[in-house]
């Protein structure tokens, strides 16, 4: 069914090396990775790319410790407003303890950084967003430039070694 069912205080770097060891992942993470999922999911924590939703959307069901000690089971059969409420709730609905994720086959990722003047970025940005995968930048205060930053899926199976840069990006 390529979903899992795990700890909601389950870090996220333990979780995506778990979920790759038994050939899967999660489809889109942040860039910080030592969060909890269910700290993660509840403040909306996203990552970046056009076509890829935040992280609360792959979550089908969790289980909610409310403030009163009730444990509440939600999911799109069984209180799914309280699922759609639960999923991103700054914790005010209670705690989750548990959450069932929709998961992906494991996949590799090519990353590449780059500087640009700030207007160039900006300029390019659309289009960048548009090309790859994942596309962010940061402004860099006093400078003048921003790091761009891309991520596109890469076929290969070594993790080191990555597919010759893309010049135009």
């Amino acid at each position: 069914a390529q979903t899992v069912t795990l700890q909601a205080g389950a870090r996220l770097a333990l979780l995506s090396r778990q979920l790759d060891a038994q050939g899967f992942g999660l489809r889109n993470l942040p860039d910080i990775d030592t969060q909890s999922f269910a700290g993660a999911i509840a403040t909306g924590t996203h990552g970046t790319g056009k076509a890829l939703p935040a992280l609360h959307a792959d979550v089908l069901a969790l289980r909610l410790m409310t403030p009163k000690g009730e444990v509440l089971e939600c999911s799109e059969q069984r209180n799914p407003e309280l699922l759609a409420a639960a999923r991103v709730s700054l914790g005010s609905l209670g705690v989750i303890t548990q959450a069932t994720v929709r998961v992906v086959p494991a996949f590799n990722l090519h990353r590449r950084v780059f500087l640009r003047p700030l207007q160039a970025m900006l300029d390019e940005a659309p289009a960048l967003a548009q090309k790859h995968r994942n596309f962010e930048f940061y402004y860099l205060p006093h400078t003048g430039y921003a790091a761009g930053i891309v991520n596109d899926l890469y076929a290969g199976s070594d993790t080191m070694q990555a597919p010759p840069p893309d010049e135009d990006m």
